[in-house]
């Protein structure tokens, strides 16, 4: 597993660029998506009646990091509180064992 630290450093220097990206590192898949505001966006919603209707509203989306796999090990950080503020961080390592050594 890779060191948090190093994973923290990794995901803060993505988010000071801010541009989106994908890669691997550590050998866990790797995403970040910077923060989307959009004044006009457009949706189609269900009209109950098998079809969709159009509406435009704004649209936010929080900066996203994560790495892993879900289910094995996984981390992310994500800006929910906008991109200026400390993100939520969220680690899933229940599926890793413990190193025993002989």
């Amino acid at each position: 597993m890779p060191n948090l630290i190093d994973v923290r450093a990794l995901a803060n220097q993505l988010h000071a660029e801010g541009q989106e990206y994908s890669t691997t590192a550590w050998g866990w898949p790797v995403y970040y998506a910077p923060e989307l505001h959009e004044e006009e966006s457009e949706f189609q919603i269900p009209d109950g009646m098998g079809g969709y209707r159009v509406e435009i509203r704004p649209f936010w989306s929080p900066a996203s990091f994560s790495i892993g796999e879900s289910g094995i090990w996984f981390y992310s950080l994500l800006w929910e509180n906008g991109s200026e503020e400390e993100p939520i961080e969220f680690l899933d390592e229940r599926n890793v064992l413990a190193r025993v050594d002989a």
